[in-house]
C-alpha cells in the first residue's frame, strides 16, 4: 500500500494469487500508471490441524463462511480465551456501566432469556459493541453527562461515502468463479497525484466481489434487477471509498420515545453527507 507506514516485518500470511477478476483490475490500474497491492484480509489461507484454509469461493464478501476460513472472533481468539479460562455469557445484555469514584467497576446485565438482571464486577472495563452501540451503552451509563467531553460521546460518527461502478466487459470476467475482493489502489487517498480537482483526502478504490445474480434480482431495482441478474458473470466490480469528514452533528443518541424489549432507550442514528463527502466519492 502506497500510503502504508513501515512495519517491521510481513503480515503472517503472504496473499494468495489475484483471481482472474482481480487480475482484470490490477493489470487496468498498472496500465494507467497506478499502484494496485494485494488487500491484507483476514482469511487463513493456510492448511493445519484445526482450521482448513480458505478455497476462495464467491460467498466470502456477503455471508458467514462455512468453513470458519474467516479470521473472525468466534474462530480465533474465544476459543482460545475459553481454554485459558474466560467465560462467555451468550444471550447476556449489557445494559449500564457502573461507576464509582469516577472509575467504571462493573456491568449491569439482563439475561435475554429470563430477562433477570445480574452485575459483573471488573478491574477492567472494554467497551466494544461497535460505533452504534457502544455510543448507546456509554449514554445509557449517564455518561453523556459527564463534564469531562462527555458531549463527545456518540458525536462525529464516521459512515464511508460509497459508490460501486460495474463494468460490464464481452467476456465472462471471472469463469473459475474464484473470491476476488482481492486488490485495492490508494493512490488518489490523498486526492489527484498531480494536485488537480479536489482537495484530499478522497479515499480508496477496492475490487468488489460480483454479487450472486439471486441477490441482485431480489434487491436491485428494475431494470437492474432483471439485466444485471441475466450478465452476472459479465461484470466487474469497483468499489469506491470516499472518506467523510468528521461532522459533529453526525451522531449516536438516545432515542426519546422508542425502547427495546428491557424498556431501554434505542439508539438513534442522525446521519448525511456533506457535500464535499460526496465531490470526494464523485472523484474516485
Amino acid at each position: 500500500d502506497p500510503c502504508e507506514p513501515p512495519r517491521r516485518t510481513d503480515y503472517p500470511q503472504k496473499p494468495p494469487p489475484y483471481s482472474p477478476a482481480a487480475q482484470l483490475v490490477a493489470e487496468a490500474a498498472q496500465s494507467l500508471g497506478l499502484h494496485p497491492y494485494p488487500l491484507p484480509l483476514a482469511i487463513n489461507y493456510r492448511q493445519n490441524a484445526v482450521r482448513k484454509p480458505c478455497v476462495h469461493c464467491t460467498t466470502c464478501d456477503l455471508f458467514p463462511c462455512k468453513i470458519c476460513a474467516k479470521n473472525d472472533l468466534a474462530v480465533t481468539i474465544l476459543p482460545q480465551a475459553v481454554r485459558e479460562g474466560a467465560e462467555l455469557r451468550p444471550n447476556a445484555i449489557a445494559t449500564r456501566l457502573l461507576r464509582h469514584n469516577n472509575r467504571i467497576v462493573g456491568v449491569r446485565c439482563r439475561d435475554g432469556k429470563t430477562g433477570e438482571s445480574f452485575d459483573v464486577g471488573c478491574g477492567l472495563c472494554i467497551v466494544a459493541c461497535g460505533a452504534i452501540g457502544s455510543a448507546r451503552l456509554l449514554l445509557l451509563s449517564g455518561l453523556g453527562e459527564s463534564k469531562d467531553n462527555g458531549d463527545l460521546i456518540g458525536r462525529y460518527l464516521l459512515r464511508h461515502c460509497n459508490g460501486i461502478v460495474i463494468g460490464m466487459f464481452p467476456f465472462e470476467t471471472n469463469p473459475q468463479e474464484k473470491f476476488n475482493k482481492q486488490v485495492a489502489i490508494t493512490d488518489f487517498y490523498h486526492g489527484h497525484p498531480d494536485g488537480s480537482g479536489l482537495p484530499g483526502p478522497w479515499g480508496m478504490l477496492q475490487a468488489l466481489q460480483v454479487p450472486p445474480a439471486e441477490y441482485i434480482r431480489s434487491q436491485a431495482p428494475p431494470p437492474i434487477s432483471t439485466i444485471g441478474a441475466a450478465t452476472t458473470k459479465y461484470h466487474s466490480y469497483i468499489l469506491c471509498i470516499a472518506e467523510d469528514l468528521p461532522n459533529p452533528e453526525n451522531r449516536v443518541t438516545l432515542h426519546p420515545t422508542k425502547k427495546d424489549a428491557f424498556g431501554l432507550p434505542l439508539a438513534s442514528v442522525h446521519s448525511s453527507y456533506h457535500k464535499r463527502d460526496r465531490a470526494a466519492r464523485r472523484e474516485l
